[in-house]
């Protein structure tokens, strides 16, 4: 059974655009543009997605009267885990000075931690703590948790309430990272569709071009293994290269040798994933790009740092991309015998230093990467572009 996740928390509020200016003061970042802004606003929470939305559209949506108010509605409370307690009087005060009421001063817990009580100006609780069982880097985002769902109005003597919590365990073991669809389902639900995940393949070779991809994923018939290209075998790259190209809309590119001595590998790398996307059957709302980098696409787009592994749709992409390069070199191996481009895909090994120095460089060899510019006594890279067969 996989663990609940929580991945948006809505607030009811008697006038969003200055529930949005609050949350905006203490440090929130707007999240995407909904219309009318005057109905809801999305913020990014770390782990989750906050939204203020009309008291009253929420409690009618909750089965309340129409015109029940903030008096009688609150929606929910929730808790801020600081890293410190130097992070919590910070909180508090950055909270009073955007105009939150302080209920209960920050203060050590019965329970070993430090925590304070403060409602915005919806009357919405919430507890600022920092617990020492539960240790978190200063630079983590803030994580969000509801704490207590109500129907009806939430006492403002909060802090006086007990609360029982259980003890934290700790992991006996690293935590496995796989990937997950969780930002896909979010723009899903926040009406953004297709969403794209692009991962290219070859960056580092000293032979062969860059091979991106870019794959928009169907919500209900997503691959089961789905993974980090890296962290798959052989065999289970080819098994979901298949079932991925039978159940999603897929777009490939090459950036080839000439292009990045051309331009560099990292212009020719970014080219070649805009170029993916831009093959891709229909045209993308979103776009996650693993890397640090973002990419010249007609939409908007996020750079995810590690993202084929956390993102579902560009691990789909990074296997797309490995699957399509490797039987590409094993095609350039069969052309070019000797060099052993069917074992090593073009990579820095010594079966292929050896190659180089004994037979020169191909027109597949990046004759701007120093181990080739010195196999061929090269300085300039060559202005013509070869002529490539790139089959899929």
């Amino acid at each position: 059974m996989p663990h609940p996740h929580i991945s948006l928390v809505t607030l009811g509020v008697t006038d969003v655009p200055r529930a949005a200016r609050f949350y905006e003061a203490l440090g929130f970042k707007r999240k995407m543009k909904a219309a009318p802004e005057s109905e809801v606003a999305f913020f990014d929470a770390g782990t989750v997605a906050l939204s203020l939305y009309a008291v009253s559209g929420l409690a009618r949506d909750a089965g309340f009267a129409p015109d029940t108010g903030s008096s009688a509605f609150r929606g929910a409370s929730l808790a801020w885990n600081c890293a410190s307690e130097a992070d919590v009087d910070a909180v508090m005060e950055l909270a009073r000075q955007a105009g939150a009421t302080e209920l209960v001063p920050a203060k050590k817990a019965a329970w070993g931690g430090y925590h304070g009580h403060f409602a915005d100006p919806d009357g919405h609780i919430w507890e600022v703590a920092h617990n020492p069982q539960l240790p978190l880097s200063p630079t983590d985002a803030p994580p969000f948790q509801i704490s207590r769902c109500a129907r009806a109005g939430i006492p403002l003597n909060v802090g006086s309430m007990s609360r029982t919590q259980a003890p934290a365990r700790l992991p006996l073991k690293d935590e496995i990272v796989r990937p997950t669809f969780r930002r896909e389902r979010r723009a899903y639900n926040n009406g953004i569709w297709p969403v794209a995940g692009c991962d290219e393949a070859g960056r580092g070779p000293l032979a062969g071009p860059v091979v991106a991809a870019a794959v928009v994923l169907d919500p209900n018939r997503i691959p089961r293994g789905l993974n980090d290209s890296k962290k798959l075998t052989h065999a289970e790259r080819e098994k979901l290269y298949g079932r991925i190209c039978a159940t999603a809309e897929v777009g490939v590119a090459f950036a080839s040798p000439a292009r990045i001595d051309r331009d560099n590998i990292l212009q020719a790398s970014l080219w070649a994933l805009a170029q993916a996307v831009a093959a891709l059957p229909c045209r993308p709302k979103l776009v996650y790009v693993d890397g640090r980098d973002r990419i010249k696409v007609p939409c908007d787009c996020e750079a995810v740092i590690s993202g084929d592994a956390l993102v579902l749709s560009i691990a789909a992409a990074s296997i797309v991309a490995k699957v399509t390069r490797d039987r590409l070199m094993m095609q350039i191996g069969a052309a070019y015998p000797g060099y052993g481009f069917e074992r090593h895909m073009g990579y820095s090994v010594p079966e292929h230093f050896a190659a180089l120095q004994r037979l020169g460089p191909t027109i597949h060899h990046r004759r701007s990467f120093s181990p080739v510019a010195i196999a061929d006594g090269l300085k300039q890279p060559p202005a013509a572009e070869p002529a490539l067969g790139l089959p899929l």
